[in-house]
């Protein structure tokens, strides 16, 4: 629902080598990347690839297992990164905008890259696809990396065709 620059697009051969490539620019050893659980199983297997550790952080079973800038905050200045997934895999749960507006400016203010997984957007059961973080304004898109694809949003199983909206340096 926005124009986004060209130069900020990446296309890759699906949503998690899309994921992938982003965590293998973004962080390295002794980083620690945030990944709210429960959550797909390739995320934490992914951070450890790029020689970071992933550090699991227990949603809210109260608030359908998302996890908060309270919850988020909890952890040390080591924290470089956050792979957050809405609507979530395996739990359905769909951040807010208000939600995924506080975790942006969260990040901003703790120099926190954030990968927005966004691959089961247009799979939602409210009205039009779920939250994203692009429909933020700019100044908090500035460290935020969305990751989507083919397979899951047009149906298209067997597709690998993803693709990266990130800051043009990166």
């Amino acid at each position: 629902g926005r124009a986004v620059d060209p130069d900020r697009i990446m296309i890759s051969s699906g949503s998690k080598q899309s994921l992938f490539n982003a965590c293998f620019s973004l962080f390295g050893p002794r980083d620690k990347v945030l990944i709210p659980s429960p959550a797909w199983v390739s995320y934490p297997q992914i951070v450890h690839l790029a020689r970071a550790e992933p550090v699991m952080v227990p949603g809210d079973i109260e608030w359908g297992r998302k996890v908060s800038v309270k919850d988020l905050d909890a952890h040390d200045r080591l924290v470089r990164g956050l792979i957050l997934c809405s609507p979530c895999n395996p739990t359905g749960a769909v951040y807010t905008r208000t939600e995924i507006r506080a975790i942006a400016e969260w990040a901003r203010s703790r120099q926190v890259w954030v990968i927005a997984a966004e691959i089961y957007r247009r799979i939602n059961y409210g009205e039009g696809p779920a939250p994203s973080f692009l429909d933020l304004p700019d100044e908090l898109l500035e460290r935020v990396v969305v990751i989507t694809g083919a397979s899951k949003a047009y149906a298209m199983t067997g597709w690998r065709v993803g693709w990266i909206i990130a800051p043009p340096d990166m």
